[in-house]
């Protein structure tokens, strides 16, 4: 008779296959966002009732932003 240590529960094969489920759904739902990105256009940029568009964060000084 052998002793065997216990088996931990990331070996066992419902806690693998749930894992491979999880992470299956996440690898699809990223697809669908890079696409879904991809297919949005180009940068949207609001412009002021003027027609000037507002200045982008990164480009305002440190002290303005809020």
């Amino acid at each position: 008779m052998s002793a065997r240590p216990p088996r931990s529960p990331g070996r066992s094969a419902p806690f693998h296959q749930g894992l491979v489920i999880v992470f299956a759904v996440a690898i699809g739902m990223s697809l669908v966002g890079a696409a879904a990105s991809l297919f949005r256009g180009p940068r949207y940029i609001h412009t002021e009732p003027g027609g000037t568009p507002r200045p982008q964060p990164s480009a305002m000084p440190a002290e303005r932003r809020t």
